[in-house]
């Protein structure tokens, strides 16, 4: 089947131009992109490459303390010619197999038995490279959404800058010393790429692909990330029937098809996992949260604040100085923000993006709105979870596509010359609006002044970023993507 893809952002061609072609982008950009990205995960995650005791995370998180002695005993039963099913050196002895932790169907996790003993390098690695992953499917996903007609510079700076802007945000950050949150959330950007090439390209292949990639990611084990990849393949399938309407039925029954056919065939690749899981579940402490454990390390919302700046509410468990539990702030760069709100102003733009954000936004402040109460209460899944803040990373991973978007739109629409003059009237109301605002969401509250300076701190550099960005030249640019964590 043949789907007409979805407009991203107008083309506004000069009076007397030639019709726009498409421009395809040469195959050693990409090639120069993604080095570069491979090169900023690598300097992100510099210890990595350091001496002992340098280690990532500082302390190890639940890497060290559960994830790998978890893999370690995975490694050394398959390497004896066994397979674990059962684990006695947990508690009094406990399911080893249907445990939705074990990542034991994971296929780079298997390769750990390849070792005599399973060094804690190798789990780091795995960090690093997933981490590397996530930033990939973005680069790919934008690369193919954005407008085949822009420059192809622009459009794989555009992709470069969103890459970094999700692989490097609020929940991969944190959540470093959790190794499988970091894999399964990987795979977000893949299987929205995967959707968008069954809407647009159609066919077998694709179905395949998509049930492959959430297959893996289902496997990776952490069940809450998941559920969030689902539900943003829920909001781009959606997305996708809705532009085909009334006027194409034929095609709107095909891609339904090709979607049941990729879940059914998701369900009999993960079925050893998924069925030794669906087992155990009732057994667990798991099964059936109150909504008051449910709703726990809920995103108040003085934490939106934190959208500026990660560093408002001290930096790190130390330094944390709200009297609300520490959670994901959702943070994806003070400039890709800015580049979302950008895009927002588009006419035409893609909508389900903006409210895939939204939903996540609200989610995340969990028991402070009444829609998560709905949730728990009316759709599976809600109830046997906890932490509704790091349904932020739907509305970072959409901040980062609206960056983009708004990012190649506006290398598109300026010249060198006008871009520093715009940008800095922007940033000024965007300077002004936000320090308003982080006043008076989170100062206040606290009784005092000092977490301000972390602010201004975040939003000069984010200022000094744009202009550099905008004024440089563009051979240049490159090495300044690394400052839209800023």
């Amino acid at each position: 089947m043949l789907l007409a893809p979805h407009p991203v952002m107008p083309e506004v061609p000069n009076p007397g131009s030639p019709a726009a072609v498409a421009k395809p982008i040469p195959g050693r950009m990409h090639a120069t992109a993604l080095g570069l990205l491979f090169l900023a995960t690598c300097i992100f995650l510099w210890p990595l490459f350091a001496p002992e005791p340098w280690h990532i995370p500082a302390g190890g998180g639940d890497n060290v303390s559960f994830l790998w002695p978890t893999y370690s005993f995975s490694a050394d039963v398959i390497r004896g010619g066994g397979w674990p099913l059962w684990n006695p050196y947990l508690f009094s002895g406990a399911p080893h197999a249907a445990d939705n932790q074990s990542s034991l169907y994971y296929p780079p996790f298997l390769l750990l038995a390849a070792f005599p003993d399973v060094p804690y390098r190798a789990l780091e690695w795995m960090v690093l490279l997933h981490m590397f992953s996530a930033g990939a499917g973005m680069y790919v996903l934008l690369a193919s959404l954005l407008p085949a007609t822009a420059q192809p510079r622009h459009r794989v700076s555009a992709a470069g800058a969103a890459a970094l802007a999700f692989q490097f945000s609020s929940v991969f950050d944190t959540h470093i010393g959790n190794l499988n949150i970091v894999v399964v959330a990987s795979y977000l950007p893949w299987a929205v790429w995967c959707s968008h090439k069954l809407q647009t390209t159609g066919g077998r292949r694709w179905t395949v692909a998509l049930a492959l990639v959430v297959a893996l990611a289902f496997v990776g084990n952490h069940v809450q990330m998941f559920m969030f990849i689902v539900i943003a393949l829920l909001f781009h399938g959606a997305s996708g029937l809705l532009a085909l309407g009334r006027s194409a039925p034929r095609k709107s029954v095909q891609l339904v098809a090709g979607y049941l056919v990729g879940a059914l065939i998701t369900t009999g690749l993960t079925a050893p996992s998924l069925l030794p899981g669906l087992e155990m579940l009732p057994h667990t402490l798991r099964f059936d949260f109150s909504y008051e454990s449910a709703t726990e390390y809920s995103m108040p919302p003085v934490g939106l604040a934190g959208l500026l700046t990660p560093l408002l509410f001290g930096r790190g468990p130390n330094y944390f100085w709200a009297d609300w539990d520490r959670v994901e702030l959702g943070f994806a760069g003070l400039t890709t923000v800015w580049l979302a709100a950008l895009a927002i102003s588009l006419p035409r733009q893609r909508k389900w993006v903006i409210a895939l954000g939204a939903t996540g936004l609200l989610i995340a402040l969990g028991k402070h709105t009444p829609l998560y109460f709905w949730l728990y209460t009316y759709l599976p899944g809600f109830n046997g979870m906890r932490v509704p803040a790091r349904t932020v990373l739907l509305t970072d991973f959409c901040l980062a596509l609206l960056a983009g978007i708004g990012l190649c739109d506006l290398l598109q629409r300026t010249t060198p010359a006008r871009r520093a003059p715009q940008a800095g009237s922007v940033l000024a109301v965007l300077l002004t609006g936000g320090l308003a605002a982080a006043w008076w969401l989170a100062v206040p509250a606290a009784g005092a002044v000092k977490p301000l300076a972390y602010l201004q701190v975040a939003v000069g550099v984010g200022l000094a970023t744009l202009l550099a960005a905008f004024t440089v030249p563009a051979a240049a640019r490159w090495w300044g993507l690394p400052l839209l964590l800023a």
